[in-house]
């Protein structure tokens, strides 16, 4: 069964730790990301990303058990678990898969799981429009048309600039 967690960013390695340490090595953690580029003066570096904020899924078989949760919420690194987990395993596993889908070799999120999502504005996260945001103009196969600044741009969409839903 899959939980979602609300964690404490600076502390997820202890998280995972305690949580391993408390259900086995047998528990299983998602959390997608994403790579893009990060431009500070003259410096370019690429920085990972964790799509979802603060919020991992577990999964464990033994995560149905209220008794087990009411122990776990004292787990170091944790905030809390999101309550409705257990009515809700339908589109957890159904998100999951999408993110998974959309992965590419090293596990990080391709464009194209947000292009699917996108649908009025965005926010340019690389490329020498990064930190702009747009509203879409037009969506085709391989190209985007936006309005940024009241300037309509045309994106390839194999041109590798990343861009959030906003």
């Amino acid at each position: 069964m899959w939980i979602v967690a609300k964690i404490k960013l600076k502390e997820i390695y202890n998280f995972k730790k305690e949580m391993k340490k408390k259900l086995g090595n047998d528990i299983e953690f998602y959390y997608p990301t994403m790579l893009f580029n990060s431009q500070n003066k003259n410096k370019s570096r690429i920085l990972k990303k964790m799509v979802l904020g603060s919020y991992i899924f577990c999964k464990h078989q033994s995560l149905e058990k209220n008794e087990l949760l009411n122990q776990l919420k004292f787990t170091v690194g944790l905030n809390y678990f999101l309550l409705g987990y257990k009515y809700h395993q339908k589109q957890i596993l159904n998100f999951i898969k999408y993110c998974k889908e959309n992965e590419d070799l090293n596990g990080n999120l391709n464009q194209s799981f947000f292009s699917n999502l996108l649908k009025t504005s965005a926010k340019f996260m690389s490329g020498p429009l990064s930190g702009l945001i747009f509203e879409v103009v037009n969506k085709q196969k391989n190209r985007l048309s936006v309005l940024v600044n009241s300037k309509k741009i045309v994106v390839n969409k194999k041109s590798g600039y990343l861009y959030l839903p906003v």
